[in-house]
């Protein structure tokens, strides 16, 4: 009799619970009542609670995902973020988003990496020439409006006082250290400058980028430790490591918001008065769509040892391009470049093509035409003076005491890439660019200068490990992936669309303020019969800048090419 007592009892205490949650649930839910509402006020106070008890920085997985998600729902809709200053990734552990390895296609193997500052490049351009009012809305001031409060101010920012983000990929690169030292210590106003280093490196054999010489606590006026908190790195394992274009889409993703971007390798020394000067320049061109871009001149007899003042008069321009073959078909690639004394004074000079070795631009051009997460290959690239490829130095991720940290998830077994993989990132950044509505100048005079492993530096410079010490474990992704970049710029038109890649394509895909068709039609580029007319540079050290700047449109936003009726070709076809 107790046996069966206990089991009505039991039932019925079950059919009274499922009446509860049956009412609770219906209850109208709009002013927090109801089983929903419950649910929600008590996630809202054990949050509080966590909160008030919290250790420092530390998060459960639950509460960041749960934050994630109200800043999802609250989040205002818009072509780009708030700019904000000072500003770090520092401040954004816990809400990294997970991505796949690019050099396995199985997608076995994942990392964690910053999210995307701008996650839509589509929303600021929507496909048609960025307006002027959308542009100015990008990019961050180190005082704030006093009106609004705001960091993002426009033009009405006071030069001196617009930030700049500088992207550095290194790879096992002992001078990297020396090249942040030196972009602070030679900057007029370094308080306005964040430096982002993706640090591909061997734990315990290599040092990291953001650590000085001599310890802060012997000597704290190292610009590094003086700046600490204006420099992120994202340190990553070398073994990891695919090349610059991988490591540099890492890099745009530490982007957040600056006023200007610029790019340069992990060995590189600045001229004093770079961030003055440079800007100067950028700004004497009228275009705000302008990217001043080159291959840096070897730093050997560059600089002024008393002054830290530029001793060159010269400077390398863009022009000299030309179709090689490989595994995965014919592609454009850079040649040596001409570098003379300017041809166009008082302002940089517009040229066809950009490259990685140096960029710098408004921010926007990091946010609207982000490195390609799928274009595993690396590029290799020669200096106008030397007689052999000199070699990017790419990329790293994050950790150790102090910094946020990154975790990989990754197994053993690998895929590779050959050595002979050589894409082209700067054909891809470029068209990408220019069909977005960007315009190329060559700078007027160079604000730094690279060590290249040769002459008094060889020695010194050979001793740093390459990228491709890993390339047998990536092995077969460079075919795929040229196949994928040449699709997108509309170069490989015979082949079928179907045949390669097409995820995010609009994230790292073409605008709509030009077309691919006109650039190729200006420069003599033949992407069927993969040709080009040749001596390009006489044209562009020539007539190009004063015939294509006429049509630079009023409101400064990039040059009008529907105007422009012209197309290379070649005076001096039987001439080397």
């Amino acid at each position: 009799n107790v046996m069966v007592l206990c089991l009505i009892s039991a039932a019925i205490f079950a059919l009274y619970l499922l009446v509860c949650l049956i009412f609770f649930h219906n209850l109208p839910g709009g002013d927090g009542r109801g089983m929903k509402g419950l649910v929600k006020r008590t996630k809202e106070k054990v949050s509080q609670f966590r909160a008030k008890h919290s250790i420092g920085n530390i998060k459960l997985a639950e509460d960041v995902r749960d934050e994630n998600e109200e800043e999802e729902v609250a989040a205002p809709k818009g072509p780009a973020p708030v700019g904000r200053w000072p500003v770090s990734i520092r401040d954004e552990d816990g809400a990294f988003e997970e991505i796949k390895h690019p050099g396995f296609p199985d997608g076995h193997v994942t990392m964690l990496v910053p999210r995307f500052w701008a996650e839509d490049p589509v929303a600021i351009h929507e496909n048609k020439l960025m307006s002027r009012e959308r542009a100015l809305s990008i990019g961050t001031c180190i005082t704030p409006d006093p009106k609004t409060g705001s960091n993002t101010r426009g033009d009405e920012c006071p030069l001196n006082e617009r930030t700049i983000f500088v992207a550095i990929a290194s790879y096992r690169d002992w001078q990297c250290v020396d090249t942040v030292t030196s972009i602070f210590s030679a900057a007029t106003h370094p308080e306005r400058v964040r430096v982002a280093v993706v640090d591909q490196i061997v734990d315990g054999e290599d040092g990291s980028c953001d650590v000085p010489r001599a310890p802060c606590a012997t000597d704290p006026n190292q610009p590094i430790c003086l700046h600490k908190n204006q420099i992120d790195v994202y340190q990553m394992e070398a073994e990891l490591a695919v090349g610059p274009v991988f490591a540099r889409h890492i890099g745009h993703r530490l982007y957040r918001g600056e006023y200007y971007s610029m790019q340069s390798d992990a060995h590189v020394s600045f001229t004093k008065g770079w961030d003055v000067d440079i800007i100067s320049q950028q700004e004497a061109t009228g275009d705000e769509l302008a990217v001043l871009s080159t291959y840096l001149t070897d730093i050997v007899g560059s600089i002024d040892p008393q002054t830290g003042l530029s001793l060159r008069k010269t400077r390398p321009i863009m022009c000299n391009t030309e179709y090689e073959g490989g595994a995965q078909g014919k592609h454009l690639r850079h040649l040596s470049q001409p570098e003379g004394i300017p041809d166009i004074h008082g302002m940089p000079q517009l040229q066809p093509y950009w490259a990685a070795g140096y960029s710098f631009s408004r921010g926007h051009f990091v946010a609207t035409v982000p490195y390609d997460l799928y274009q595993v290959k690396y590029s290799i690239f020669c200096h106008p003076m030397c007689n052999r490829p000199a070699m990017p130095n790419p990329t790293h991720v994050l950790n150790s005491s102090g910094r946020s940290q990154i975790l990989l998830k990754w197994i053993s077994s690998y895929m590779d890439m050959s050595a002979d993989d050589l894409p082209s990132e700067e054909m891809s950044i470029g068209l990408r660019g220019f069909t977005i509505g960007y315009d190329f100048f060559a700078p007027g005079k160079s604000v730094c200068f690279h060590s290249y492993a040769k002459g008094k530096n060889a020695a010194a410079r050979n001793k740093v490990p390459h990228f491709w010490e890993n390339s047998d474990k990536f092995k077969g992704t460079g075919v795929a992936a040229m196949k994928r970049l040449l699709g997108i710029v509309n170069m490989n038109p015979e082949v079928e669309r179907s045949e390669w890649n097409h995820a995010e394509e609009a994230r790292y895909g073409l605008g709509g303020a030009r077309k691919t068709s006109k650039f190729y039609e200006l420069y003599g580029i033949d992407v069927r019969k993969k040709t080009t007319q040749r001596h390009l540079c006489q044209f562009v050290r020539g007539k190009m800048h004063n015939m294509f700047m006429a049509h630079l449109r009023s409101d400064g936003m990039g040059i009008d090419y529907s105007g422009v009726d012209y197309k290379w070709v070649d005076p001096r076809p039987n001439d080397p």
